[in-house]
């Protein structure tokens, strides 16, 4: 299987991630309120599910906070990573880029950076096909396609 040929997308379109989001949580903390009050005033059942709501509340931020503007560059063998505006020239970091979660319209991504070390950044990237409808069957192509390694054969898309 050939590479994918190089090219950049812009991501800046999350209203389905963030509708999901919130709806998720919402749902995840009436599900905690209703065991609370099923307990009737066991208080360990109303401690474990006030940190639970906690968790909620801070995985809901959290995924929220991932759904900003990202650039992706794809050049033949790694993705670049930009976030916000232009990057500067040497700017970004290089990954791989992997489908976590395929709707057919909708993808969930994530990014890892090529380093070794402990601390590799990473990003979940969501992306959906409306408003990027040119460049669709490009970002498919390119997540799924076999990579060549770095010692010039191909890689699996994993």
């Amino acid at each position: 299987m050939q590479p994918s040929p190089a090219f950049t997308i812009e991501i800046q379109r999350f209203i389905a991630w963030r509708v999901a989001v919130v709806g998720l949580a919402v749902l995840a903390l009436v599900a905690l309120s209703a065991w609370a009050i099923a307990a009737k005033g066991n208080p360990f059942v109303l401690v474990l599910s006030a940190v639970l709501a906690l968790g909620v509340a801070v995985a809901t931020v959290t995924l929220m906070r991932s759904a900003v503007p990202v650039r992706l560059l794809w050049d033949g063998r790694d993705w670049t990573l930009t976030r916000g505006g232009p990057p500067a020239v040497g700017s970004g970091h290089t990954g791989r880029l992997a489908a976590m979660l395929d709707l057919g319209t909708w993808l969930l991504l994530r990014w890892v950076e090529n380093s070794a070390g402990v601390h590799r950044r990473h990003a979940w990237i969501p992306v959906g096909r409306r408003g990027l409808e040119a460049q669709w069957h490009s970002l498919r192509c390119a997540v799924y396609c076999a990579r060549p390694s770095h010692d010039g054969s191909a890689d699996s898309a994993r």
